[in-house]
This record gives C-alpha cells, sequence and structure tokens, in this order.
C-alpha cells in the first residue's frame, strides 16, 4: 500500500516545473541614467510597446494597479511632471478629459536609484481568489524611467512559488520590458 503512494508522490515531484521567461519590445534599449526627476517629465504614450505575443501592458496600470475603475484601454496619455523638488504630478487622459491624477512623494512613494524610479516591492500570496492556478508566494518589483533614446521604459519583475492546481510544485521568474513612446517633453 505504501509502495504506489512514495511511486505517486515521486511522479509528483517529478512534474514539478521551473519556469522562467524574459520579453521586451523590439529594439530594446537599457536605462538611461536618470539624474533628476526632471528629466522625465513628459507626456508618454498609456499602451506601451513590448513583446507583441503577450498581452498589453498600460503605463496607467502599473502607476495605479489597485484601481478597479480605470479602463486603461481607453486612456491615451500619461502626463508626468515634477511640481516641487521630489514630488511629481501624474495625470491619465483620454481625447476628452483626465480620468486619474495622482501624487508621487520620493522617498514616500518612489525612490531614485541608479537612474531610474524604483515603485517598490509588492508581495503577498496568490491562490486567494477564485480561479487562480497558483497557491503560493509572490514578489514584484517595478522600474520606471527613460531608455537611451529617451523613451519611457518601464521593467516588470514578478518571482513565484507554490503549487499549480494545487499538486504541481512550480517556481516561476518573469522580466517584462515595455518601451512607452515619449510624445512630448513638454507637459502642455
Amino acid at each position: 500500500m505504501t509502495q504506489p503512494i512514495a511511486i505517486f508522490l515521486s511522479a509528483l515531484l517529478l512534474l514539478g516545473a521551473c519556469v522562467a521567461t524574459n520579453t521586451a519590445p523590439v529594439d530594446n534599449r537599457p536605462f538611461a541614467p536618470v539624474g533628476s526627476l526632471q528629466e522625465i517629465t513628459g507626456i508618454y504614450q498609456n499602451r506601451g510597446e513590448g513583446d507583441e505575443r503577450y498581452r498589453p501592458l498600460y503605463l496607467s496600470a502599473l502607476l495605479w494597479p489597485g484601481d478597479e475603475t480605470l479602463h486603461h484601454g481607453d486612456i491615451e496619455t500619461i502626463v508626468v511632471s515634477e511640481t516641487a523638488a521630489g514630488v511629481l504630478e501624474v495625470s491619465a487622459r483620454t481625447a476628452q478629459m483626465t480620468v486619474k491624477s495622482g501624487r508621487y512623494v520620493e522617498g514616500k512613494d518612489f525612490k531614485l536609484e541608479d537612474g531610474r524610479l524604483l515603485l517598490g516591492t509588492q508581495t503577498g500570496m496568490a491562490g486567494l481568489k477564485a480561479g487562480e492556478p497558483l497557491l503560493g508566494a509572490y514578489r514584484q518589483e517595478i522600474e520606471l524611467g527613460l531608455d537611451t533614446t529617451g523613451q519611457g521604459k518601464a521593467r516588470q519583475h514578478v518571482s513565484a512559488a507554490g503549487l499549480a492546481f494545487l499538486l504541481i510544485p512550480i517556481a516561476a521568474d518573469s522580466t517584462e520590458e515595455v518601451r512607452f513612446l515619449r510624445l512630448s517633453a513638454e507637459t502642455e
């Protein structure tokens, strides 16, 4: 009786998986060093240019990840302006109006490190909502800045480990880089 259980558990462990993905836009460029917040002010296209095989990524979704009322696909541009030293005012706009605004304070909402804005690290548990196939821990980091051509750039790194469908051990690591066209260095 214990032999079939041992065989089953051994087979289950063999089915465990490690998954790693890296996606980036065509002609991906590295982050450029940004010395001050004034350098990133401007108007950016909300929909990012990334690997077309995957879902679209919106700058508004990175800036306001928990806002269920935003329709990210309807937002056309993101306006970034430095209103005071260390303070960024960010607005999401459709063709007709501003639909969301937010204020980000350096040291509280982000850090400027190595020429990039680090939005902080989010950690948590996956699998607590209906339909999520993975039960386990995750960690997400988001970096924003400019690439070497002056376009907006985001890097999103997610790591997760747990049980897929409560049976298969899995570890996943994903890095996604996206370019956001800078439509203007001016905010109006």
